[in-house]
């Protein structure tokens, strides 16, 4: 009886100290700071326990009516979650919630392939995500940039600058949120009228030289990259003898260091 009656105690204190918690999520329009008020028979104080703005928790004052200070912290359509924790005794209102509008759904607008590169829109995303840029190569997608994330509301525009390999260029964008979750691009093609690049010797003594300059990677045969970078030639004399896979404009070549 004696451990019952300590359980309900605890029990009833917990419940307490701790009655409820309001979470407000979305983008901050940046209209003003955020409103507070609290209601309950015959408080002289408010009931609040801790207030957070994106997990740090911030100062507020005991009284039943105060605001939280979001436009020094916050930028205009940032991601923002402000979280309030309260006992039992009153009851926390927000008086201007309109102000942190719903995060919209993550969607790409466009995706466009031009001379200069990749430039794509896109919509809803999210704080500490990033793109990659892919491009097909070889019969499969390989990542070719990796760009950060704006993290801010309404449609955002990125345009990434890119070696076209001779002819037919296929792209496509990957998006990637910080918990993992991914979404891709619609494909873009752009055909690129230049020469076709070559590279010589096959059977390599000290280096390769190419057609003109050009992003290249040498890997072994266990696929494992020996050298990379966007040059002329290719210092290859400390190579050992054996068959490599060169990799340049979209291609994939064998070679063979003697």
């Amino acid at each position: 009886m004696k451990r019952l009656f300590i359980l309900l105690t605890f029990c009833l204190w917990a419940c307490a100290v701790q009655a409820g918690e309001i979470s407000l999520s979305g983008l901050y329009t940046g209209s003003s700071n955020l409103f507070i008020q609290c209601n309950g028979a015959g408080i002289k104080e408010n009931c609040i326990t801790s207030i957070e703005v994106n997990s740090k928790k911030v100062a507020f004052p005991k009284s039943l009516a105060f605001e939280i200070n979001l436009k020094t912290t916050v930028k205009v359509n940032e991601q923002v979650t402000v979280k309030i924790i309260y006992g039992a005794g009153c009851t926390p209102k927000i008086i201007n919630p309109q102000i942190i509008k719903s995060q919209e759904e993550f969607g790409f607008v466009s995706v466009t392939a031009s001379a200069e590169g990749l430039s794509w829109t896109a919509k809803g995303e999210k704080r500490y995500s990033q793109y990659i840029v892919q491009v097909f190569k070889g019969g499969s997608w390989s990542d070719e940039q990796a760009v950060a994330c704006k993290g801010v509301g309404g449609n955002q525009t990125y345009t990434s600058k890119l070696t076209h390999s001779a002819g037919n260029n296929k792209y496509r964008v990957k998006y990637i949120e910080s918990g993992g979750k991914t979404m891709l691009s619609s494909e873009a093609a752009f055909t690129a009228q230049s020469s076709e690049i070559t590279f010589y010797p096959q059977r390599v003594t000290a280096k390769i030289t190419f057609s003109q300059k050009v992003k290249f990677k040498i890997t072994d045969t266990a696929n494992k990259t020996l050298k990379e970078g966007d040059a002329l030639t290719i210092d290859c004399s400390d190579l050992p003898m054996g068959v490599y896979t060169l990799e340049f404009a979209g291609k994939k070549e064998k070679f063979f260091k003697k």
